[in-house]
């Protein structure tokens, strides 16, 4: 059984050929960068940079309602 028929001209074969290649890496690639996350905890990593992400805005929106606040108080 061939993956492409040997009739075929050689470049055409070439390409099938790399175009198959490349998609065995693909899953290849998809597989171990899921099992890594799967061990390592990237998840838990992430939920960490999303609280930190929320806990600077709201530090970012005291420190403007507080900017605001003393420019009231200065008029």
């Amino acid at each position: 059984m061939h993956l492409v028929d040997p009739n075929y001209p050689k470049h055409t074969r070439y390409i099938v050929y790399t175009l198959f290649v490349l998609l065995l890496i693909a899953v290849f690639a998809l597989t171990v960068i899921s099992i890594a996350r799967s061990l390592s905890g990237f998840a838990r990593v992430g939920e960490g940079v999303a609280e930190l992400k929320y806990q600077a805005q709201e530090r970012m929106d005291e420190r403007f309602s507080n900017t605001y606040a003393n420019e009231e108080t200065d008029n």
